[in-house]
């Protein structure tokens, strides 16, 4: 597999029409056809539309750093001294969102915990793994609860897209801001998530695949091969945008919800007296694009 890494390569990369971000192979079972159906996954006239959706979907969720400050601040004022922030961090994000895009209170926990299923299952992992024989149940449950949002290859899947998007992106954001927090203790919770997304892009890599030969870089990419762009590459350069929410007709219409989100969880934190445990060891999920933290411990002094 090839990899793009030069920035002025990347932006070619992710502003091209030869590279798209379906795979050539079909869809297997109802999980992988569900995925394939999200704006992230598909191309053309059906990612447009897609597309679309989910932006009038997003822009109509207000601002949410303020509720996820106060959805978080009772949560970890319940902890015991010290406790792993990331379960909150993977779960409160998908929580909040779904309740903000209409689903029903009661429907918004097993939402939750079925959105984080699919993700476990279709994420791309460097472990070898099965994916669990219920997956497809999984999917067909969680599209019956999005029903009553509206039709399935709209409002559904438009929710779904932001839901499954959010899930480990925001959490690995979260992650990282907090441990910055205990090296940078007097910057403010803003200029952390954006020195996170320039430096340590949670996610730092997208695939593309070649539906033609294309050159990019002044490589010559065969029709039918797969690349891996590095989104981190950008960004340590100079004034460049910080490009972990990609580029081109794929960027992520995310972009301000993610940020808003982990503020609001940072910020309410630390407004807590909870800080980052001194020289804690830090592993990350074995996931080739993303660099989400394992577990993050933090204490009250």
């Amino acid at each position: 597999m090839q990899i793009i890494s030069r920035p002025d390569d990347v932006a070619e990369a992710l502003s091209s029409t030869a590279l798209t971000v379906s795979r050539s192979d079909e869809p297997v079972g109802d999980a992988e056809s569900l995925q394939a159906r999200m704006a992230r996954f598909s191309d053309g006239v059906g990612h447009l539309r897609r597309r679309a959706l989910v932006q009038a979907r997003l822009s109509g969720l207000g601002v949410l750093e303020e509720a996820t400050a106060h959805r978080i601040g009772p949560l970890v004022g319940a902890k015991a001294n010290p406790f792993d922030v990331m379960p909150l961090a993977r779960t409160v994000p998908v929580a909040l969102l779904a309740a903000a895009l209409g689903v029903a209170e009661v429907d918004v926990g097993p939402v939750t915990s079925l959105t984080a299923a699919l993700c476990d299952a279709l994420a791309p992992s460097l472990e070898a793994r099965s994916p669990p024989d219920d997956i497809d149940h999984v999917a067909r449950k969680l599209t019956t609860l999005l029903r009553p949002l509206g039709p399935v290859d709209d409002d559904v899947i438009a929710t779904l897209s932001v839901l499954f998007q959010a899930r480990d992106a925001t959490a690995a954001l979260i992650g990282a801001t907090l441990l910055a927090a205990g090296v940078e203790p007097s910057g403010s919770v803003d200029q952390l998530v954006e020195s996170v997304l320039r430096h340590e892009a949670p996610v730092h890599c997208t695939r593309r695949f070649a539906v033609a030969d294309v050159v990019v870089g002044g490589t010559t990419l065969t029709k039918g091969s797969s690349v891996l762009v590095m989104l981190n590459a950008p960004q340590s350069r100079p004034g460049a945008e910080a490009a972990t929410f990609g580029a081109g007709a794929h960027a992520c219409p995310g972009s301000s919800p993610a940020r808003e989100i982990a503020r609001g969880f940072v910020s309410a934190v630390l407004a807590g007296g909870w800080r980052p445990v001194p020289e804690q060891p830090v592993t990350y999920e074995p996931r080739p694009n993303l660099r989400l933290p394992s577990r993050v411990m933090v204490q009250r002094s």
